[in-house]
């Protein structure tokens, strides 16, 4: 109301003011039932044109006039006193006031707030009417597209301030009761701080709408600042009784009230003094002069201002709980948003600086709705140090996520080891919660696997207003589709619980490796060790090194290749990954051929004498080996011999030719004997005759010619 024009210099000073020597009467008397007698009377009123324009209408009357009537009979003397709102509850709370003169609303506040009592009520004289009522009007340009209350759904409003009772909440409680929140349902709500400017700024184009008291205009008009012509009121009342335009429902006149100190006596005398006064009384009564300069008609008993409660009530400009009216000294404190919306932060609340006038008040967004559900479950993928195996743009292009996850719903699909944000937002706040009384959230935990872990709490900025969010980091773990439930310490049930994530392995990308090296499940190179070879091999589609081990009959003796190489003849390698061939033991040999698994063993009729034969040898003649596995042949007995090499039986030996076999071994065949090899007896040549004795033979040279003939012994021509 105009509180701009009240400079704190100069209400300081007024309150201060030493007016006369006599002393306050509250202090003199402590006791309400004393009569109070010299001493001095403070009234306090709301000057909403300034203190000014208040001193100059009311100080005729309240100090001028009372003192002069009172001060015969009890000696009293008293002094005006300009107020702002919020100085009427501070000084009359701290009873440095006796009365205070102040419009419908704030009295109501300080009726219930203070227990003040109303001893009189203004009867106010426009357009030549007494009137002990007014209401208010809803004006919009008669240029405007504006044609009924129903068009004010973002249009710009402009009151005179927040506690303003006929330029503010008449016109906030009509619009209410007709389904319309001015906090909520406008483009912009602009508090000027005097209706002239209103009027002023809906002629111009400026505004929209203006919320102005009855009689505004006509007294711009009679003051030839505007013209009606100008403008149209919005949702207008037909009533022949009234002679001012107006659209709301009616509100009395300001009360004159008395705090509870004062006594009674002395409230009954003021209101009498003042119900004596009247514009159209005689002049030289002095009793119109007060009621000319204030522009009133005269004062009657206090009139019911009951029914103001419940408007208030209605706008939420009372606090039942508390039995308090909000202070408008911050705007957004005196803000009260409906059910289903929460206060914005002010940065959010008001208007840019070029939406609005300097010293005007503009609100944008003062009220948010409140977002359904009231808890927001989303995931989101975390910072994951993936290998380098990992096709990372596969990954996000395979990766979704849930705006707001919803019970048993996939809230996300992820790979298998991927770091997971989860975040739980309440887009209600803890502030908020306790405006609406609703349950704080409390400790907030997410199953994960068969452990409940506890989410991390943080302050945010949720679309202009302050709450919080609930976060924790985990790692997806499992392949396929897991269960995930959220549970609070305060709420019973969070209704997105629970909800489904889906993981798959990552997909992989291609890594190549320097040669001889081996690509682990970590996505590192590693150098394949003695005994391996680095060998390409397929997997999922993809090329991968692969460190795999030497075959049997292979070796690979330094680290880092990619061929394994075969035995050498007289080696072998019996298992797969060896790094050495072993030599071929004695008696076992590799067949003269490389990159065998194992060494044979010599034939009969070989052998090996020593490890790392190449390949068995024959026995030579004279010598013979009747098993497998040789080292060494054996040789024939009593100066026998073999016929050939590699003689695998002691019957393969036998006298050489020219020799006979005996007890004692070989000798030499006698002559006219024929010996050969292998031969069981002797063959007699022609011309001999050999004769079986005893232990030998015995050999005679024929006589005659043809006589013997070769062939057996004692063979005879």
């Amino acid at each position: 109301f105009g509180l701009r024009c009240l400079g704190r210099k100069v209400m300081l000073v007024s309150l201060l003011a030493v007016y006369s020597s006599l002393p306050l009467c509250r202090e003199l008397y402590p006791s309400r039932y004393s009569l109070w007698q010299d001493c001095r009377v403070q009234i306090g009123g709301l000057a909403n044109q300034g203190a000014e324009a208040f001193q100059r209408g009311f100080g005729p009357t309240f100090e001028t006039y009372l003192t002069e009537v009172l001060q015969t009979t009890s000696r009293l003397e008293f002094e005006a006193i300009p107020l702002s709102f919020a100085q009427s509850f501070d000084l009359g709370r701290q009873k440095q006031l006796d009365f205070v003169f102040t419009n419908p609303t704030e009295y109501t506040c300080l009726m219930v707030e203070l227990d003040v009592t109303a001893i009189a009520s203004l009867v106010n004289f426009r357009k030549g009417f007494a009137l002990d009522r007014y209401a208010g009007v809803i004006i919009t340009s008669r240029d405007s597209n504006i044609t009924s209350l129903g068009d004010l759904q973002d249009a710009h409003i402009q009151a005179v301030a927040i506690s303003g009772l006929g330029a503010m909440q008449l016109q906030q409680a009509h619009l209410l009761d007709l389904g319309l929140n001015i906090f909520t349902d406008v483009k912009q709500i602009t508090f000027t701080g005097n209706q002239n400017k209103i009027v002023q700024d809906v002629h111009s184009g400026w505004a929209d709408v203006g919320f102005v008291r009855t009689d505004m205009i006509d007294r711009s008009v009679a003051a030839n600042k505007t013209k009606w012509e100008y403008f149209r009121v919005l949702g207008s009342v037909d009533d022949p009784d009234f002679p001012f335009a107006y659209t709301t429902a009616f509100t009395p006149e300001w009360p004159l009230a008395s705090l509870p100190h004062v006594p009674p006596a002395v409230a009954e005398a003021i209101a009498f003094a003042l119900m004596r006064l009247d514009r159209d009384a005689a002049s030289e009564t002095g009793l119109a002069e007060p009621a000319l300069l204030g522009s009133y008609a005269t004062w009657v008993p206090a009139m019911n201002y009951q029914g103001l409660m419940g408007m208030l009530q209605r706008i939420g400009y009372y606090d039942v709980n508390n039995r308090r009216c909000l202070r408008p000294s911050q705007v957004m404190d005196a803000v009260t948003c409906p059910p289903g919306y929460v206060k914005q932060l002010p940065e959010r609340a008001f208007c840019n600086p070029d939406l609005c006038k300097e010293d005007y008040t503009c609100l944008c967004h003062p009220c948010a709705r409140l977002r359904d559900p009231a808890l927001v479950l989303t995931a989101a993928g975390g910072a994951t140090s993936w290998n380098p195996r990992v096709n990372e743009s596969a990954v996000t292009a395979m990766s979704a996520y849930s705006p707001a996850c919803e019970q048993m719903q996939t809230c996300a699909r992820v790979s298998v080891g991927q770091r997971l944000r989860w975040q739980v937002v309440d887009q209600v706040g803890e502030t908020n919660r306790a405006q609406i009384n609703a349950p704080q959230v409390g400790l907030v935990e997410l199953k994960w696997g068969s452990e409940w872990v506890a989410m991390t709490r943080e302050e945010m900025i949720f679309e202009g207003f302050p709450t919080q969010r609930y976060v924790v980091e985990v790692e997806a773990e499992e392949t396929g589709t897991v269960v995930v439930q959220i549970r609070s310490s305060n709420l019973q049930t969070l209704p997105m619980s629970p909800v489904l994530l889906s993981s798959e392995p990552p997909p992989l990308q291609e890594v190549l490796c320097p040669a001889g090296e081996e690509l682990r499940d970590d996505g590192s190179c590693v150098q394949c060790p003695a005994g391996q070879k680095a060998v390409v091999v397929q997997e999922n589609g993809i090329a991968r090194a692969r460190c795999w081990d030497c075959d049997p009959g292979t070796e690979q003796p330094r680290a880092g290749e990619t061929e394994c190489v075969p035995c050498g003849v007289g080696y072998f390698a019996s298992a797969a990954g060896q790094a050495l061939c072993e030599e071929c033991t004695a008696g076992r040999s590799t067949a003269g051929r490389q990159g065998r698994a194992q060494c044979l063993p010599c034939e009969p009729g070989q052998h090996a004498a020593t490890p790392g034969t190449a390949r068995c040898s024959a026995c030579p003649r004279g010598s013979f080996s009747p098993s497998e596995g040789a080292l060494h042949c054996t040789n024939c007995t009593a100066s026998m011999t073999t016929n050939e090499i590699g003689s695998r039986d002691a019957s393969q030996c036998a006298c050489p030719p020219g020799q006979r076999v005996t007890r004692h071994g070989c000798i030499p065949c006698d002559e006219g004997m024929s010996c050969e090899f292998a031969q069981v007896e002797p063959a007699q040549e022609e011309d001999h005759y050999v004769q079986n004795i005893s232990g030998g033979y015995r050999v005679f040279r024929c006589r005659g010619e043809g006589a013997c003939v070769a062939g057996p012994p004692e063979s005879c021509g």
